[in-house]
Parts: structure tokens; C-alpha cells; sequence
């Protein structure tokens, strides 16, 4: 008989730790729930601005389109000018990815220039685009803008017009070269 006693014992047991285990189950899943929900309606909502309004373009392997070429200026100086120490790695990326395997060194020497500077003396650049360009018979989008050095919130000397030039490849629009063609101070 005890026997018996001890085997329901048993089993009352495992039915309690059962019971337990199912409650500590259940309760974490509702915290999660909870959590997530939570998460959902409280996180900040990540805003797309862009950059520019597009204008309209048509491609052609006969003929340029100004248009095309200028927004793609745009947005690549945009990328490649404004770094901090933040964006200077993501920046290299994105346009090393946009760039054609020609490009690569060069493109690549420059980025490495701006980040040892942004390192060693902390500089963040702003660039401010005034105008963009095509110029169809150098095949160059010239971009001028305003580039701006900055350490912590203060400004680093007086900004510089500079005017850059990036050539592209028409197949595939990639990034073939980038020419500096002056500053004015």
C-alpha cells in the first residue's frame, strides 16, 4: 500500500511541477506580447525625406540626358562630401559599390584621406550644393557647392565654393572618374 501512496504521491508531484511550468510558460509569453505591442506603438516612426524632388529624364544610347546626369551628381556629392565619424565608412560603401572597377582606386585614396583627417583632428564636412551642371562636351556633371569643415559645432576656417566634376559611365551610369576642378575662397 505505500507503495501505491508513493506512486500517486509521484504523480501529483509531476502534475503540480507540470501545472508550474505550463503558468511560468504562459506568463512569459503574455510579457512578450506585451513587449512587443509596447515596442510597436512607442518606437518613433523612421521618416524618408528626399533628398530632391526627381526630375524627368529619358536615356538614350545616342544622346545624354542632362537631366539624368545632374541628379545623379547630386545625390553622389551629397554622399561623398557630407561625413562625419559616423557616415564616413557607410559613405565609402555606397559609392564604392556605385562606382566602376576603374574608379575604385582613386575613389578609394580619397575616402581614406577624408577619414584620417575626420580621425586624427575630429572634422566633421558639410557640403551645401549651390548648383548642378552636365556639360555635355566633357561628359563631366560639374557640381558646386559650398564645403564647410567643422569641429564639434563650431566652424573650422571660412567655407570654400568648391566645384567638382564627376564623369559616369552612360552603359550603367556607375561612376567612372571624379575631377576637382577648383576652388574659390
Amino acid at each position: 500500500m505505500s507503495d501505491t501512496v508513493n506512486n500517486t504521491d509521484d504523480v501529483e508531484s509531476a502534475k503540480k511541477r507540470a501545472n508550474g511550468f505550463a503558468v511560468v510558460i504562459v506568463f512569459q509569453a503574455a510579457a512578450l506580447l506585451v513587449g512587443a505591442i509596447a515596442l510597436f506603438f512607442h518606437d518613433p516612426q523612421a521618416r524618408f525625406v528626399p533628398t530632391r524632388t526627381c526630375q524627368e529624364y529619358s536615356l538614350s544610347s545616342s544622346d545624354n540626358s542632362a537631366s539624368y546626369y545632374e541628379q545623379l551628381g547630386y545625390e553622389d556629392a551629397l554622399t561623398m562630401f557630407n561625413l562625419t565619424p559616423d557616415t564616413v565608412g557607410l559613405n565609402k560603401k555606397v559609392l564604392l559599390r556605385r562606382a566602376a572597377p576603374s574608379a575604385h582606386a582613386k575613389l578609394e585614396a580619397w575616402f581614406t584621406n577624408q577619414a584620417l583627417q575626420i580621425r586624427e583632428r575630429g572634422y566633421k564636412f558639410s557640403f551645401f550644393i549651390e548648383n548642378t551642371h552636365f556639360d555635355d562636351q566633357s561628359g563631366l556633371t560639374l557640381v558646386k557647392g559650398e564645403l564647410e569643415t567643422r569641429l564639434g559645432g563650431k566652424t573650422v576656417g571660412e567655407p570654400t565654393v568648391v566645384i567638382y566634376g564627376f564623369k559616369y559611365l552612360p552603359e550603367t551610369g556607375q561612376i567612372a572618374d571624379l575631377v576637382e576642378i577648383g576652388d574659390k575662397k
